[in-house]
């Protein structure tokens, strides 16, 4: 299996010190190792020094269409001759908003916004301006964007139920005190602290699939008719199930309905769009409604939010996701690709994980079942990464946990070439010890 090339990896890293050395604050390569993406043709990123890359990061879930989707591209450009920006309603804005309300199961009304993180932010303001209480309820290992309320116990377990671990510095004490934290898959332990705190807790959010690891069987039926008794508002954060797992998102594929949702990723295949969904009473404190005195509405605004170009792309991706055939696909290609990894790993004698539902999956390092966000702490992230290194080495990008969110447009073959590399990569992990 051939080797990539890096001559301008010192040379981009020093450039890019300028913001950081990263985009994301997480992906992050040595300064020889540093590369920077040129252009991207269908599941292949090529990097500046012309090697190309089968992508199974796909812009962290959000490329499900495959770099320059021509259809996406043109809808694109006709809506940039029309005009990039209004701030105003927009007719773009408005189709796609119709168009959201059709086909996910929660959405009653919607707002857009530019990011996740301003989606989750707004979507407990909202929750907590109706239910009148002011506290956050999330699940240990959550990931729902980089807001102050949202960054609590996503990467390291709580100290003591339901109290958090706060994930970055700058976050103040007090925001810390108004978030609880409960393990996901343990539904004894959650409804004992949902019931205990009903009276304080605005919204319980999840993501449907909790990073790659499905929810027990009934696990979502409960926590939804548990909320529901308790008058607390369950909240879905699908921006990386939404259009991957269905037309509706997990909501649909679990026939499970939400009180608020939160999407975005794959929704334009890779602009900074994204959507709060969800009943109308919940949503309608934010509407304007003449000039109101400061403080009488949930505030919620945004110079970016609606953008008719992304609107435009939103609307042909979803017109493609539409289309008879995709999901299923999209299905075939991952279990192929399951099935391809454990091969592999059984050859080399590597004992992996691959967890994930049939739309995106990551591969852990463990002996045992990774079933909650203890089993994922406790997998060897040094195998991990190490995998990660030599799979990027050979010419496969994903992400640095070994999370690999896979296209819809990949083929067989693609796969294949994948596969190849992915076995390089094992034999080198089994040389690891």
């Amino acid at each position: 299996m051939s080797t990539v090339t890096r001559r301008s990896g010192p040379a981009i890293h020093d450039r890019s010190g300028v913001i950081g050395y990263s985009l994301s604050g997480a992906f992050y390569l040595p300064p020889q190792e540093t590369i920077a993406i040129e252009r991207g043709e269908g599941v292949r990123l090529i990097d500046t020094d012309g090697n190309a890359y089968i992508d199974l990061l796909a812009g962290s879930g959000a490329v499900l269409l495959g770099h320059g989707n021509a259809e996406i591209a043109a809808a694109i450009a006709e809506q940039a001759r029309k005009g990039t920006h209004f701030y105003v309603l927009n007719e773009r804005a408005i189709e796609l908003g119709e168009t959201l309300r059709r086909i996910i199961p929660c959405a009653e009304e919607i707002k857009f916004l530019p990011s996740g993180s301003e989606a989750s932010m707004n979507a407990f303001r909202m929750c907590r301006a109706f239910t009148g209480k002011q506290k956050i309820m999330k699940f240990e290992g959550s990931f729902h964007g980089t807001n102050d309320y949202a960054m609590m116990s996503g990467w390291s377990q709580s100290p003591g139920y339901p109290v958090p671990s706060v994930d970055s510095l700058g976050i103040p004490d007090a925001i810390r005190d108004l978030v609880y934290v409960v393990p996901w898959n343990d539904l004894e332990t959650t409804e004992k602290y949902l019931r205990a705190h009903a009276h304080e807790v605005a919204a319980l959010i999840c993501e449907p699939v909790q990073r790659t690891v499905p929810p027990v069987p009934g696990f979502l039926e409960a926590i939804r008719r548990i909320t529901a008794e308790l008058g607390i508002l369950l909240v879905f954060d699908e921006m990386v199930t939404g259009w991957r797992m269905a037309l509706g998102g997990a909501q649909e594929f679990y026939d499970v309905t939400p009180d608020v949702a939160i999407f975005g990723k794959a929704m334009t295949n890779g602009l900074p769009m994204t959507c709060i969904a969800g009943r109308a009473d919940v949503i309608a404190g934010s509407r304007p409604a003449g000039a109101p005195a400061i403080g009488s509405r949930v505030f919620f605004g945004g110079t970016l939010n609606g953008n008719p170009l992304c609107a435009a792309a939103a609307l042909q991706a979803i017109a493609i996701y539409a289309r008879p055939g995709g999901h299923a696909h999209l299905r075939h290609i991952v279990g192929h690709l399951k099935q391809g990894i454990a091969r592999s790993a059984a050859r080399y004698g590597v004992p992996v994980q691959v967890v994930g539902p049939d739309s995106f999956f990551q591969i852990f390092f463990s002996e045992t079942p990774v079933d909650s966000f203890a089993a994922q702490q406790a997998s060897d992230s040094r195998l991990g990464y190490a995998f990660f290194r030599a799979c990027l080495d050979h010419g496969l990008m994903m992400n640095s946990n070994a999370r690999c969110y896979v296209p819809m447009v990949m083929t067989e073959a693609e796969a294949d070439a994948a596969l190849a590399i992915m076995d390089d990569a094992f034999a080198a992990v089994a040389a690891l010890g």
